[in-house]
């Protein structure tokens, strides 16, 4: 087997399925069963044994999951509890990822989101965001799937999970495996262990470790060293038979398949496949037997044997499409292609792998073009087509040297030997913390006894200080008092600081990652002519837009920053015109809404004017307008008026998007309220431009008013000073 295979994707999708935490999975259902009969009153401690049963047949009985997440659902919305309700509709979300409907798992995590965020339940959010993130990669997404694994990592590390935030690197890193980024995902499977290891009494650590395990011995098969793979995969299987891990005992007998097919000891690969096919038949995974379904296929292609292989790779397409497993279905593809080109039948080998290649570059997975590209280069060469051989010959030498940069043996062995030799340090450190602490015992007796003598001696010096100090009493509560007010001022701020700071950190952990990283690799692919300039030119749009979200969520932060440390900063009033203002603020905003299909659009006349600081005029307008499309949906409308009357300008920002409650409006410029809601694409932001418009407003002595209905749109009035007078 080449590189170009199913079985590699076993060893991360699998393991992925581990950083999915919900109760009492090893539980008994019979045990369960018989607690739910016996506890007859309708409460929250019935609705959390509902869901633990359903948890429990998670593995083996998806739709069984699926009927008792629906009673907890029902019986949680009775009760008016939200954790219930959320971890409810996660189970049911979860039974439909099992049972492959990716769809509908998707719209009830969505579901679960909208409902933790409603309770602020931040660490079922962070869970929530994995699950999606794990759809994702199940269905061959793997840039959406890493922004997913990025906000989950975000908020574990706000709410200090830090077993969810294990569980998230090891997803980072499986996105990193899957793209051919070796070292990067070493690194990050390699920083997990060190975190695991340390809690094996815990219970599910064991699993964890192994699945961390498999995935170093998924990597060094990847960077050519079989020693160091086989190694691993024992240590993995190992554990898996100890704590009875059916997935991970497949996961490692499939690395075991992948080693002896690069030796060309077809017989134990096929073998090993046999095994690994069983346990997947066993635990009812029909997504990974579909995969090593696949692999055997191509073990067939590598022995000849093209009439066994070639209805294999036809299952695997079928049932990989059915799985919406696209990947599976463009390697299914290629296999098909490269059977057809060596029966001869190239011309039509050429378009199936040609259709194969196409989707994989889309997906980003360097490995498998890399193998079509060697393929489309012999079926040309074979036709006598030495141009368009040339051509994928250029594009396999690409990718085959991006590849090498990222398959270093040499640095895997080096992260390695670090985290070896810190291991074997942190060893060391304990022996000598022990034998420091058993030298120090005799210490202490000793001065256990100086400290009895002094403190005799203190105390008689702190009584004569007492009776001394006793008439100033009054005066030092009075001092006292003082300093404790102003501390508890400055803890109140310091407090309030705080907490922005953290808030805004989380978003811009997620929000400046995102684009930077996209725009990062597009200037690689297009730096080492992994894709077109006219490929990149289609990417600019998108690029722009998030580029120029980020540059307005750091306008914000900036000019926030400066009135929380400065003060009131001074105005530069002037007589400003309106039309110039909106119209440039559109024009900036305007791939931004066609990005959602949104009509942004403006009605004003020239020689409207305000008298006001420009400065502040213009990023309140675009804080507005850029609200208006953040909560517009697709095909929506956002319209722009403004009025001039007698002594002053009144500018009018409407759009027909998700609106407000009375609640959500009372609250929108509230100086304690910062809270930012996500948009209808998801985007977001600090929760600081409503507020920051506001003060500008209300600085330069106008008024911002709202009128909002839920589900109907909103409307921003914003009033200015007519004139200087």
């Amino acid at each position: 087997m080449k590189q170009t295979n199913y079985v590699a994707a076993v060893a991360t999708a699998l393991i992925l399925l581990l950083a999915l935490p919900v109760q009492a999975l090893a539980t008994k259902a019979d045990s369960l069963i018989g607690a739910l009969q016996k506890h007859g009153t309708n409460d929250t401690a019935r609705t959390n044994l509902l869901i633990a049963l359903a948890n429990s047949y998670r593995y083996n009985d998806p739709d069984a999951q699926y009927l008792y997440g629906l009673q907890a659902l029902h019986a949680s919305e009775k009760q008016k509890y939200p954790l219930g309700k959320v971890a409810a509709l996660e189970t049911i979300a979860t039974s439909y990822f099992e049972r492959s409907k990716y769809d509908s798992s998707a719209l009830y995590n969505r579901l679960a989101l909208d409902a933790a965020r409603q309770h602020h339940l931040r660490e079922q959010e962070c869970v929530i965001f994995t699950n999606l993130g794990n759809i994702s990669f199940r269905t061959s997404r793997y840039f959406e799937a890493m922004n997913y694994y990025d906000s989950s990592l975000s908020m574990a590390e706000a709410t200090g999970n830090k077993d969810m935030k294990a569980k998230t690197l090891a997803n980072i890193a499986s996105v990193h495996y899957q793209m051919g980024n070796y070292a990067d995902a070493l690194k990050l499977y390699l920083e997990d262990l060190k975190t695991q290891e340390p809690l094996t009494a815990k219970p599910g650590v064991w699993a964890d470790i192994a699945g961390d395990y498999s995935n170093i011995s998924n990597v060094y098969y990847r960077l050519g060293d079989y020693k160091n793979s086989l190694a691993y995969a024992n240590k993995a299987l190992s554990i898996n038979k100890k704590v009875n891990s059916q997935t991970g005992i497949l996961n490692n007998y499939t690395a075991y398949a992948l080693v002896f097919d690069a030796q060309k000891n077809y017989d134990s690969a096929l073998h090993y496949l046999e095994m690994a096919e069983e346990v997947a038949v066993k635990i009812k995974d029909e997504f990974a037997a579909n995969i090593i379904n696949g692999n055997i296929a191509e073990v067939y292609v590598k022995t000849g044997a093209y009439d066994k292989a070639y209805p294999l790779y036809e299952q695997s397409m079928k049932v990989a499409e059915k799985l919406q497993d696209m990947e599976g279905v463009f390697i299914a593809k290629a296999g098909i292609g490269n059977i057809l080109v060596h029966q001869g039948n190239i011309e039509k080998g050429i378009v199936y792998l040609k259709d194969a290649m196409i989707l994989m570059q889309q997906l980003g997975l360097k490995e498998q073009v890399l193998d079509v590209a060697e393929k489309l280069t012999d079926a040309y060469e074979k036709a006598g087509d030495y141009k368009h051989a040339l051509y994928y010959s250029n594009i396999r030498h690409a990718y085959r040297d991006s590849i090498a940069r990222n398959r270093s043996s040499k640095d895997a062995q080096q992260l390695l030997f670090n985290y070896e030799l810190q291991k074997k340090q942190d060893h060391i450190n304990l022996l000598q913390k022990n034998e420091a602490s058993e030298k120090s015992k005799e210490k202490v007796k000793t001065f256990l006894l100086f400290t009895f003598g002094i403190a005799a001696i203190l105390a008689l010096v702190a009584a004569y200080l007492f009776f001394r100090n006793l008439k100033n009493t009054k005066k030092s509560r009075q001092i006292l008092e003082l300093q404790k007010q102003e501390i508890e001022y400055v803890v109140t701020r310091l407090r309030e600081m705080n907490d922005f700071k953290d808030r805004t950190f989380s978003v811009l952990a997620h929000d400046l990652r995102s684009p930077v990283n996209a725009l990062s690799s597009t200037m690689m692919m297009l730096d080492e002519k992994l894709i077109t300039p006219e490929e990149f030119i289609a990417h600019r749009t998108e690029l722009n837009n998030k580029l120029q979200s980020v540059t307005l969520m750091l306008d914000n932060m900036l000019q926030w920053a400066k009135t929380q440390m400065k003060g009131e900063q001074p105005l530069v009033k002037e007589l400003i015109d309106i039309h110039n203002k909106i119209s440039n603020t559109i024009a900036m905003l305007k791939d931004a809404a066609n990005q959602k299909s949104i009509t942004l659009s403006m009605d004003v006349r020239e020689g409207i004017t305000a008298y006001a600081d420009k400065n502040q005029v213009q990023m309140v307008i675009r804080n507005l307008i850029s609200n208006a499309i953040k909560f517009t949906p697709e095909n929506g409308m956002v319209s722009v008026t403004a009025k001039q009357l007698p002594g002053s300008t009144h500018i009018y920002i409407t759009d027909n998007g998700i609106g407000m409650d009375a609640a959500q409006v009372n609250k929108l410029f509230n100086s304690d309220n910062h809270a930012s809601t996500e948009g209808t694409m998801g985007e977001r932001g600090t929760g600081l431009g409503l507020k920051l418009s506001y003060d500008y407003i209300k600085m330069n002595g106008g008024d911002i008013m709202v009128s909002s209905q839920k589900g109907q749109g909103t409307t921003f009035i914003i009033m200015l000073p007519g004139h200087s007078d």
